[in-house]
């Protein structure tokens, strides 16, 4: 099951950094408040030590004039009670904020205090505070952005695109940014991984041409018989030939003679070259051709085995397929396969072999006795057969489908009534 990953926006980086803001917002704000509480506490202090002041002034000095003291000292009202004269200056400002008041035994005195200036600083000192508090905060965003840049997400970017690299079969492309930590540690071993599997790829190559070089020649031994069995009988025909010549012939039996002879000649090389073309290395890069060449190639080459003497092969192909970009070697090496196997599928009895063509799909069926349904999903597993013990390898369905793969195609054993059914799906498209 496929699963789609969902990426949070800004990814890891802006992740932390949201967490940090929070954080940074959180605590700031608890600071601010305490601060601002604390000047707050000392400003007031402050003025009501201002207020005290003005009334040990008045007390100590009951002739001092009150407009002047309530000027000097930013009174809003002044009231000096000593027995029963009373003076007061001044209106009381009914906020409940600035009232002083000090009382000894002969007099009282009552003040309002102004507080503009204090009010005034409160705000200028919450504007310093908070303005601080924010600009500090910036400041460590913008630290933790280039730190995080740095020694975070670079690095796990780097991994991050050395890894779908290699996930798409690049493993060449080793990690560049190895910083001094843990994520240069990872990348270090990552890149150690990618070496290990890099080489173990070019072994796992080497291994699978070795197999398919040494199915290719289990293939080639078991068409020499039928390439003996092709040549001897055209030699012995040339033996007879040869006898029958003398002196006392016409010139016009003599031509015919040398024409029959030339024939045979023809067939013989024609089977050696086929033969030699299919077993030699070259043919492996993929080339534009028109597949139907491989096929004829193919049944001319199974034709040569002396058990295919009684089987029928129908062909029921166009005279040209679309011209598609493959390996010729391999796909005629993946018919041929599929060929001998029905070949030898239907036994000496013989049989039918039937070779079709639909929407870039080339079909091959014969009439033996099919594959039981409880080995078909085994059918293209390395080392497995169906044929007696010492008659095959059990590697050539799976070296053919891989090598389908290798050209961008597909080999499937299709469903069928009658006997064993593939589908070689060729690539769709010339590159």
């Amino acid at each position: 099951m496929k699963h789609e990953l969902s990426i949070w926006p800004g990814g890891l980086r802006a992740q932390i950094l949201v967490g940090i803001g929070a954080l940074l917002v959180g605590s700031f704000a608890l600071l601010g408040m305490l601060i601002e509480s604390v000047l707050a506490s000392q400003i007031e202090r402050g003025a009501r030590e201002r207020g005290l002041a003005a009334a040990r002034l008045v007390g100590h000095a009951p002739e001092t004039p009150l407009d002047e003291l309530a000027r000097d000292f930013r009174l809003n009202y002044v009231s000096f009670r000593s027995g029963e004269a009373e003076r007061v200056w001044g209106k009381m400002v009914d906020d409940g904020v600035g009232f002083v008041a000090l009382t000894r035994e002969n007099w009282r005195v009552e003040i309002d205090l102004n507080y503009e200036e204090e009010t005034h600083e409160i705000r200028r000192w919450r504007g310093l505070v908070w303005g601080f508090l924010a600009a500090e905060a910036c400041l460590l965003l913008l630290f933790v952005y280039g730190f995080l840049t740095f020694l975070v997400v670079r690095p796990v970017r780097a991994m991050g695109v050395a890894t779908e690299r290699a996930g798409a079969g690049d493993l060449a492309s080793a990690i560049t940014v190895l910083p001094p930590n843990e994520f240069g540690k990872v990348a270090h071993s990552f890149n150690q991984m990618l070496e290990r599997l890099e080489a173990s790829k070019v072994q796992l190559e080497e291994q699978m041409d070795a197999l398919i070089r040494s199915e290719k020649l289990a293939s080639v031994g078991q068409l020499a018989a039928g390439v003996a069995h092709e040549v001897g009988n055209p030699l012995a025909a040339i033996s007879g030939y040869v006898d029958v010549i003398d002196d006392e012939m016409s010139p016009e039996d003599l031509e015919d003679v040398l024409a029959r002879m030339r024939k045979q000649l023809l067939r013989i090389q024609h089977t050696i070259r086929a033969l030699l073309d299919f077993s030699r290395e070259d043919g492996v890069e993929p080339i534009l051709m028109d597949p139907k060449e491989c096929v004829d190639e193919a049944l001319e080459l199974v034709k040569t085995m002396s058990r295919s003497r009684n089987v029928v092969f129908e062909v029921d192909l166009p005279d040209a397929l679309p011209r598609i970009r493959i390996a010729p070697a391999h796909l005629v090496q993946v018919l041929l396969n599929l060929l001998m196997n029905a070949v030898d599928a239907m036994g000496e009895q013989g049989g039918r072999v039937y070779l079709g063509w639909m929407d870039g799909v080339l079909e091959i069926r014969d009439s033996g006795p099919g594959i039981p349904e409880d080995l078909r999903h085994r059918i293209f597993d390395p080392f497995f057969t169906t044929k007696e013990p010492g008659k095959g390898t059990g590697l050539g369905l799976a070296i053919s489908a891989k090598l389908m793969g290798s050209m961008g195609g597909s080999l499937i054993l299709g469903p069928s009534d009658e006997g064993a059914r593939f589908l070689v799906k060729l690539p769709e498209h010339a590159p």
